[in-house]
């Protein structure tokens, strides 16, 4: 509103052009709006990017259980195993909290 309102009262109290005056508000407006849907899809394209990442690590466990259920069982029951699963679920953890820093200082 404010890249509308005031151009025009300044042009109607110096009387200046008020038809290239809107034109050209009209033109500032579609390029906002135009970047503005850029935006929301490049930002939807990370959101979903973000979700797969973070869901891919969980989905392997849960294949590779399927494929050798004594796996993930061996992987509980020693400390390598456990100490692996740990720093594994760490670095997930910081890397989801680093997407949605990211995400969220996305203008």
């Amino acid at each position: 509103m404010v890249l509308f309102v005031r151009p025009l009262n300044s042009a109607l109290s110096t009387g200046s052009d008020v038809a290239n005056l809107l034109s050209r508000c009209r033109d500032i407006l579609q390029a906002k709006l135009l970047m503005e849907g850029r935006l929301r899809s490049m930002t939807a394209q990370s959101r979903l990017q973000a979700i797969v990442l973070t869901l891919l690590p969980p989905g392997f466990i849960l294949v590779l259980s399927r494929i050798d259920p004594e796996y993930l069982p061996r992987c509980l029951e020693t400390a390598p195993g456990l100490a692996i699963l740990s720093v594994a679920a760490i670095l997930q953890l910081f890397g989801w909290l680093c997407i949605r820093k990211i995400m969220a200082e996305t203008p």
